[in-house]
């Protein structure tokens, strides 16, 4: 049958020819969309609406129509989805459109008109020149002469391409970097929020620059001493007592626990009946070194050389924390910030966890801000590896045997957290046991557990 355009009576007459006269359902037809929103493209318009939330006149479609200057709305789709792609358009041509809502009922109210000019993205720009600086890169181009704006992106190592600015000239200085790096910029243009092609990447290869520390450490233990003695006292003292976070170990500064043996700081976990100050009996003794009221750091380079046991239960770490959390003030933890700069678990001695602490629910405590390097082959337990930061003002690069693998900033947590690493710090080595984390040794076994420590590096900042 032909089907003729009657308000109200479309859907019924289809319905006949397709129902054999069934009645449709009793009501009103369906509301008027709302939210109607016309979002221009390249030789586009995309259009989107709200869906009508009323379960007794609910619409079964929706109708789009169009005009131009000097025309009258004519039917342009009909759909079932609250979204429609215009195509195929002229760009610098304004097109007018409102959208009703249908049911078995009838059609609604049309929407109020919104307008969409397609446009042409602008092109990308050329002669897009990297000049490496003294930790910074200046990046330079020629523009685009539709471009309101630019998006300037960044990659290093290990990370995508991401926007790190938004200029609206054609230069840009990207500032506080690590020297020793290697960055890759890319350029595009932008116009009324459509963005173009960008332009082939650059490269800015800061390693021809001045170090950024010095070439000696400033600040070092080799643990040199004589063989079966502790770490040197004028560096180290000893947490001592239980463990936190759920460890099952008692940490002790004998040297059964940690000595020097070869050159290296030999800390032992191992299994054994003692009964701590507090009078409790524990099955797990360990050890915890730490420079806290004999040395911190206040940004560098800050690294060592570790090689770690292997098998369940044991939680090797080395970290630091800011000496407002008892030192130098009393703020307590979070608020003082925590540095980890190794930390891994004998049940995935593959991995390892660079992390930032601090006050904020970004930090999602227990796990805070972290990124993880997986060794390309093999364990950390088959050999020596160097963990290290360099840090300098408002920004941490963490890396291992001289891979970055992550980079933070005051941009990592955003305004829903305090960035509290511009103080000065102090050194920790710990050998943990057990936790949520590490899981508990199998207590079946024997247990007797070394972590070894080659030397801690200090170089300050130039």
């Amino acid at each position: 049958m032909r089907l003729l355009w009657v308000p109200g009576a479309v859907l019924l007459l289809f319905a006949m020819a397709c129902g054999g006269g069934s009645t449709p359902p009793a009501g009103q037809p369906p509301a008027t969309p709302a939210g109607l929103v016309a979002t221009p493209g390249d030789r586009q318009v995309s259009l989107t609406w709200s869906v009508s939330s009323d379960a007794d006149n609910y619409p079964t479609g929706y109708r789009v129509y169009r005009a131009q200057a000097g025309t009258e709305f004519t039917l342009l789709a009909s759909l079932t989805q609250n979204t429609f792609l215009d195509a195929g358009l002229v760009n610098g041509t304004t097109y007018r459109y409102t959208v009703a809502a249908v049911n078995w009922n009838g059609e609604s109210a049309a929407t109020a008109e919104v307008d969409g000019t397609p446009i042409q993205p602008p092109l990308a720009p050329t002669n897009l020149v990297a000049t490496p600086g003294n930790r910074q890169v200046l990046l330079t181009w020629q523009g685009s002469g539709a471009a309101t704006g630019y998006r300037v992106k960044r990659w290093t190592a290990g990370t995508r391409f991401t926007t790190i600015a938004s200029p609206t000239t054609t230069q840009f200085t990207d500032t506080g970097l690590i020297n020793g790096t290697i960055y890759r910029y890319v350029v595009s243009a932008v116009t009324g929020g459509l963005e173009g092609d960008a332009t082939p990447e650059v490269t800015g290869d800061l390693h021809a620059q001045p170090p950024l520390f010095s070439v000696s450490p400033d600040w070092s233990d080799e643990f040199s001493q004589a063989d079966g003695s502790s770490p040197d006292p004028s560096n180290w003292g000893f947490d001592l007592g239980p463990g936190v976070t759920g460890e099952i170990e008692y940490l002790t500064d004998r040297t059964v626990n940690a000595q020097i043996q070869g050159g290296n700081l030999v800390m032992t976990a191992q299994r054994e009946t003692y009964v701590g100050a507090d009078g409790l009996v524990y099955y797990y003794t360990s050890s915890r070194p730490q420079t806290q009221y004999r040395f911190s750091q206040q940004y560098g380079r800050i690294e060592a050389r570790i090689q770690m046991p292997a098998g369940q239960g044991v939680w090797p770490a080395f970290w630091m924390l800011g000496v407002d959390y008892s030192w130098r003030g009393n703020v307590g933890w979070p608020q003082c910030g925590e540095l980890d700069i190794m930390e891994t678990v004998g049940s995935d001695m593959a991995t390892n966890h660079g992390t930032l602490h601090g006050p904020g629910p970004v930090f999602n405590e227990p796990m805070g801000v972290s990124a993880v390097y997986p060794l390309p082959s093999g364990t950390f337990a088959e050999g020596f590896h160097t963990f290290g930061i360099d840090w300098v003002e408002n920004l941490i690069q963490f890396y291992v045997d001289g891979q970055v693998y992550a980079v933070r900033s005051p941009a990592d947590v955003g305004g829903q957290a305090q960035w509290v690493y511009n103080h000065p710090f102090y050194l920790i080595l710990d050998f943990a046991v057990g936790g949520a984390w590490a899981g508990d040794p199998d207590p079946d076994l024997p247990f007797q557990k070394q972590m070894r420590v080659d030397y801690i590096r200090v170089y300050n900042q130039k």
